[in-house]
């Protein structure tokens, strides 16, 4: 009888051993930047098609034999976004960035162009890289929009008969969240409007005029400043095919405390007299400063560019 106390005693203390240590283990969340190390073979893969591309070598078509569902999406994707790039001087323009959209603690990937034109946003699901939404036609709009959204424009034409659908949509967790999807079929050559629809459930639905008027107005509504929004939304963009290294003198845009931010925007506000919009827009002011982390380049950036419209109206207090 003691013997077998002693087996049952000794499982227990195994399974609660097990247990604990299964116990702790979710009690460890990953921070932001192991986080962010969970999309490092997506960008090993992708760096490596980029510089294939840049070499002059055919891209092939993933073998997604084996491949789960997300792995396979992922690797289709990789390979339809580098081989919308031109040449070699169009791939070096290809980059990627990392934002928290949705603000829950878990930061998307996002690959995109210098000119913050979006490919393909990407988030984790139980740690898993899975993709949201992409574009496979480099002639399709993606872009960001306000209020932590995005806005796509894709459009099919055949025999002079544009398709042209409209989405609105933004991160919720591990899926896309659709504010709106609506569109038109327009006879280019009659010049006249063939259908108007709204997708609702996966089902295309026919709308009138007035219907169509109200979901555009929505969707110009996060549209509207596209190019401020865009870059204002952006990431900041890390360039695999750059061959320049961070200059470790860089002063550092550190928004930790209030001496801090003064210090910042006292650097920041040296670039205002030579700032050119268009030249902001394509990245000419990101390496200016270092930044410890994502959301010191987004508050930077945020800066820089109200003390740019501001000019000398802008200053700071502190009550």
């Amino acid at each position: 009888m003691k013997k077998y106390l002693s087996v049952v005693l000794c499982v227990l203390m195994l399974f609660t051993a097990v247990a604990c240590n299964s116990s702790s283990k979710k009690q460890t969340p990953k921070t932001y930047d192991e986080l962010k190390e969970l999309y490092s073979e997506i960008i090993s893969e992708y760096s490596e098609l980029l510089l294939a591309k840049q070499k002059g070598e055919k891209i092939a078509e993933p073998n997604t034999d084996g491949m789960s569902k997300n792995e396979a999406e992922i690797a289709k994707m990789l390979y339809s976004v580098v081989n919308t790039c031109k040449d070699a001087e169009d791939a070096e323009l290809f980059g990627y960035g990392y934002k928290d959209f949705d603000q829950n603690g878990i930061p998307e990937l996002v690959l995109l162009r210098k000119s913050t034109v979006i490919r393909a946003v990407l988030t984790l699901s139980d740690e898993e890289p899975i993709l949201l939404e992409s574009i496979h036609d480099a002639k399709d709009n993606f872009y960001f929009a306000s209020d932590r959204r995005f806005f796509i424009a894709r459009s099919v034409v055949n025999d002079n008969v544009e398709d042209a659908t409209f989405y609105t949509c933004r991160v919720n967790g591990d899926k896309m969240a659709y504010d709106a999807v609506y569109g038109k079929v327009y006879d280019q050559e009659k010049k006249e409007t063939l259908e108007q629809y709204q997708i609702v459930n996966s089902e295309r639905v026919a709308i009138d005029d007035e219907t169509y008027w109200v979901l555009s107005r929505e969707y110009q509504n996060y549209t509207k400043h596209l190019l401020p929004t865009c870059k204002l939304e952006a990431p900041y963009i890390y360039f695999p095919l750059s061959k320049s290294e961070s200059d470790k003198n860089l002063p550092v845009a550190d928004f930790s405390d209030y001496a801090a931010i003064r210090k910042t925007y006292t650097a920041i506000s040296t670039c205002i007299d030579d700032f050119s919009e268009n030249a902001w827009l394509y990245g000419k002011y990101d390496n200016l400063f270092s930044f410890p982390n994502d959301l010191s380049y987004e508050y930077y950036t945020m800066l820089l560019y109200n003390a740019y419209l501001l000019k000398s109206q802008i200053g700071y207090d502190e009550m």
